[in-house]
């Protein structure tokens, strides 16, 4: 696979805009084809690699992790435009891509693929570097001091420092593999690290792979929580230091900042979805039952339920009103009150796994099996739609300047702006 491209003016222009029903915009972008080859690790010319970042360009980091903040809350640091933005850049790998970008105050993007690489791309899209992992990142990174912590289905989370030195690799936990031929069974995606860390404001790495685990900034064990099952959900940090996260044991757990457990509320089915936590003491997550829960945060009971008719694996972003809003397999972004109210619903053609964001005045953007990017108002009518390359499974993240980036299953990283 060859470098990114920078956006020619002609790629720009090939853009086609055209009506779309309800009122909304719709952009046709260009769909070039996936590279079919594997992707060496750092063999690039020098004269391909971008610059190092020359100053920062916002005051913090816009995305740090993945749904914005250690609560899970899906708020983005931008706002969502109210037209169909314009595409800006692609950068492409040669796998679909499942992750969610993070972008730094420098303006350098981090993402995984598929493919098994993890890449720093400059604020044009430009390769920075790239890291060559033995599988696929499903995993989206988190920004720690000085560096970034991501793990990959090769059991292993990393700690890298910002230029792309791999400082150390820890495995999740000690799961025999048996041949390819044999599929990815139980046994072969226990151990891998597809949960999105948290870190705590001492440092502390939080991360799930066989176990819940706790690390040090240095990647040493610092503590281990048997969960029985897989923990593929993103724990989510209380302002007290408690940390919730689902299982695919069927369990949400709260676990205390040592490593004990609080409370567990238990399912028949698996909790692959984030939780999120709310202003008002609430867990609010999904489960493959096609579910979302609320429940106390204090003591796991049960405030509300609300059925769907598919697993939910999207995890919720939270307005700034209390508006709850999620996905689910059947194709329906939802929104709740508060208490977990309906107050309205948007149709797409496709299981939604993208995790919505959510921006001050209370808009939602998110991607749908569908292979289309939706942006809608407060009150759930479209605002605009942009069909892509393939699913669109990632969840956006958005700069204050109004740079929107978001990965799809045909292998891209798209970046859209004003």
């Amino acid at each position: 696979m060859g470098p990114a491209p920078s956006l020619t003016l002609a790629f720009v222009g090939s853009l086609l805009a055209v009506a779309c029903p309800g009122g909304g915009e719709r952009v046709e972008p260009p769909r070039p084809p996936v590279a079919k080859s594997k992707i060496p690790e750092q063999k690039r010319k020098p004269a391909e690699l971008a610059p190092p970042a020359a100053r920062a360009l916002y005051a913090v980091d816009p995305q740090p992790l993945f749904r914005t903040t250690t609560t899970r809350s899906g708020r983005t640091a931008g706002a969502i435009p109210r037209s169909a933005p314009k595409l800006r850049w692609r950068f492409a790998t040669s796998r679909p891509i499942a992750a969610s970008p993070i972008l730094d105050a420098a303006g350098t993007t981090y993402i995984g693929s598929l493919d098994g690489s993890f890449s720093a791309l400059d604020a044009q899209g430009r390769l920075l570097w790239r890291r060559a992992f033995a599988d696929a990142v499903h995993a989206t990174a988190a920004l720690v001091a000085g560096g970034v912590v991501v793990g990959a289905d090769d059991d292993h989370v990393r700690r890298l420092d910002r230029g792309g030195k791999v400082l150390w690799s820890l495995p999740l936990g000690a799961c025999p593999l048996p041949p390819r031929s044999e599929g990815r069974g139980p046994e072969r995606v226990r151990c891998d690290a597809d949960s999105s860390a948290v870190i705590a404001p001492d440092g502390t790495i939080v991360v799930g792979g066989d176990a819940l685990y706790a690390l040090h900034g240095d990647g040493r064990i610092r503590w281990r929580l048997e969960t029985g099952g897989h923990v593929r959900s993103s724990p989510a940090l209380g302002p007290d230091g408690t940390i919730y996260v689902g299982t695919q044991g069927g369990a949400l757990l709260a676990v205390s900042a040592e490593g004990k457990k609080r409370w567990e509320r238990r399912e028949l089915y698996d909790f692959d979805s984030s939780p999120a936590l709310t202003a008002d003491g609430l867990v609010v997550v999904g489960c493959d039952d096609g579910r979302l829960y609320g429940l106390g945060a204090s003591d796991g009971a049960l405030r509300f339920r609300v059925a769907t008719r598919g697993p939910v694996r999207s995890s919720p972003a939270l307005a700034p009103d209390g508006t709850i809003l999620f996905g689910s397999d059947d194709g329906q972004l939802r929104a709740l009150s508060s208490r977990g109210a309906p107050r309205w619903s948007f149709a797409t053609g496709g299981a939604i796994r993208s995790s919505p964001a959510v921006d001050a005045s209370g808009a939602v953007v998110f991607g749908s099996g569908d292979d289309t990017l939706y942006a809608l108002g407060p009150d759930g009518r479209l605002l605009w739609s942009v069909p892509l390359g393939g699913d669109v499974d990632s969840s956006v993240a958005l700069a204050p300047d109004g740079l929107l980036l978001v990965g799809c299953d045909d292998g891209a990283l798209y970046a859209f702006g004003p």
